[in-house]
């Protein structure tokens, strides 16, 4: 075991490894953050842009927004997942669960320390 360990850090792989890995340590890491990115240049350098309020380009970039409420689900007969959507009110059963905003039947799990 211990004569391997000699031929394998002898290698000249063992060497060659050992100075890549320090020369990935010693270069700065592109976006890690904004201490490595470039340093902000006169204006004149930068392309002129046009600032428009509401552009037809805009409704692409609106889709990939979060949606600021839940949608209402879709109605379907059956869903794959085997959740159903919430009855208008449960009157008729003399008692009603309010859904959360995300349509979901409100379950916690409390759990303490019983010692």
């Amino acid at each position: 075991m211990a004569t391997s360990a000699k031929l394998m850090l002898g290698s000249g792989l063992c060497q060659k490894l050992s100075q890549l890995t320090r020369q990935i340590h010693m270069q700065p890491a592109l976006m890690s953050s904004f201490r490595s990115s470039r340093e902000v240049q006169e204006l004149d350098k930068y392309p002129e842009v046009e600032v428009v309020a509401n552009p037809p380009e805009w409704r692409f970039v609106e889709r990939l927004l979060p949606a600021k409420t839940v949608p209402q689900p879709v109605e379907k007969p059956k869903y794959p997942s085997g959740w159903q959507p919430q009855k208008e009110d449960g009157s008729e059963l003399g008692y009603h669960v309010a859904r959360t905003k995300n349509h979901m039947v409100p379950v916690y799990l409390h759990t303490r320390f019983r010692g």
